[in-house]
């Protein structure tokens, strides 16, 4: 029975600053500019509130600048569209030993896409993005 497949779309953002030699994270799921700087606010209060207690000083770190894609190979071949996938599927369905005393048997697909950006106030922009569908 090929069943409608299911969507869900968690977008968000996760929020680092530097204050005092201290690295602080904030996320958010709202992306808009309210929830930003929300999530920036947030983030700002723990490391004040961390300052002088840090165990590691990264204030001699160096902010990266890099800008890079990190695609997983392959990624823009896998199948994208639902056709493609239940055809892949009755494809690998096809190559399973039958066995006369099943009765009933279940086949099913996962499809997993991660699309992530990251940025910071140096420029550094990093773009990974991975894509993987497996029978189940």
């Amino acid at each position: 029975v090929a069943q409608a497949p299911s969507f869900s779309l968690d977008g968000g953002a996760m929020l680092t600053v530097r204050i005092a030699g201290v690295e602080a994270y904030a996320a958010t799921s709202d992306i808009s500019q309210c929830g930003l700087q929300d999530a920036l606010e947030r983030a700002e209060a723990i490391a004040r509130a961390l300052a002088g207690q840090h165990l590691l000083d990264v204030q001699a770190q160096p902010v990266p600048q890099a800008r890079a894609d990190d695609v997983m190979p392959g990624y823009a071949q896998s199948p994208a569209q639902p056709a493609h996938w239940f055809d892949w599927l009755l494809s690998e369905a096809a190559g399973i030993p039958q066995d006369s005393r099943l009765v009933d048997s279940h086949l099913g697909l996962v499809f997993t896409d991660h699309q992530q950006i990251y940025l910071n106030s140096a420029g550094a922009c990093l773009r990974r993005a991975q894509r993987y569908v497996f029978p189940q």
